[in-house]
């Protein structure tokens, strides 16, 4: 592949990616990619609470990709129902005919934490402002 220049403007960084071979490869030999909220629309994966209605799993949600694609979950979208609405925290691949994957996520809800579950299914992605304080609150790393 070639690189071109970067084309910036303001916050946004453009790379053009050129293939630089004969022939562009054929989407067979490449996984079959999905977003979340296509992935849950269709069945292909399912979340669930993590474990009991301990507090200790607040943060966390467990996803179940037995498809043969592979789920892409971006920081930022909410999950809405459960025991707590939650905004995922860090972006995540959910590989194909993978199990479980325990997914990192924060409450967007106060002192809705309850025993009672309540069907989870994908809301939207969060607001600009709640993004922002995500963002900001992340370790350089994490």
């Amino acid at each position: 592949m070639d690189y071109d220049s970067a084309i910036t403007y303001k916050n946004l960084k453009l790379i053009p990616i050129r293939w630089n071979l004969p022939a562009p490869p054929t989407p067979a030999k490449y996984p079959i990619w999905c977003h979340l909220a296509r992935a849950m629309q269709q069945g292909l994966i399912t979340v669930q609470e993590r474990g009991t209605s301990s507090v200790e799993n607040v943060h966390w949600l467990s996803l179940y990709n037995n498809s043969d694609k592979n789920i892409y979950v971006s920081s930022g979208e909410i999950v809405a129902g459960g025991r707590q609405d939650r905004m995922v925290t860090h972006d995540t691949i959910v590989p194909a005919k993978s199990g479980r994957v325990d997914l990192a996520v924060m409450c967007v809800e106060e002192e809705r934490w309850s025993e009672k579950r309540q069907k989870i299914a994908y809301q939207q992605m969060a607001n600009t402002h709640l993004r922002k304080t995500l963002d900001q609150g992340k370790k350089p790393g994490a």
